[in-house]
């Protein structure tokens, strides 16, 4: 919920967005074309699939590559996901931010991200403290 508003916002501010997804049944080319039905392609300067690339979340070079490909150093990027193990794993090991997506409050114990948020309107926040 409000995810292509807050995309969109973020973008128009010149933020650069990349998205980063492990792919299963359903390719890179498929999500794609849900995107721009959806009205979200526009909003990534980039999209990474792991099917397209053989590399999958948490292996911090699919990170790399994207970063790479964004011309955005690992410092100054942040990650968002909804999987510790996955994003918030794989965006440390990255040398990123790591931005826990949790609208479900699930209790965190080993894996400990740089920001919490439950909204994707939350986002907003985050980067005026980043700043």
């Amino acid at each position: 919920d409000g995810a292509r508003e807050i995309l969109e916002q973020i973008r128009d501010e010149k933020y650069k967005i990349g998205l980063i997804c492990n792919t299963g049944r359903t390719p890179g080319s498929t999500i794609r074309i849900l995107l721009e039905r959806l009205g979200m392609l526009n909003c990534f300067n980039l999209t990474v699939f792991s099917n397209e690339l053989k590399i999958r979340k948490p292996d911090s070079r699919i990170f790399l590559h994207t970063l790479n490909r964004l011309r955005s150093l690992p410092q100054n990027s942040l990650h968002v996901g909804d999987m510790l193990e996955l994003d918030v794993v794989g965006a440390k090991k990255a040398g990123m931010i790591s931005v826990y997506f949790d609208p479900n409050h699930t209790p965190v114990e080993h894996i400990v991200p740089d920001f919490t948020i439950d909204h994707l309107t939350q986002l907003k926040h985050v980067l005026v403290d980043l700043k």
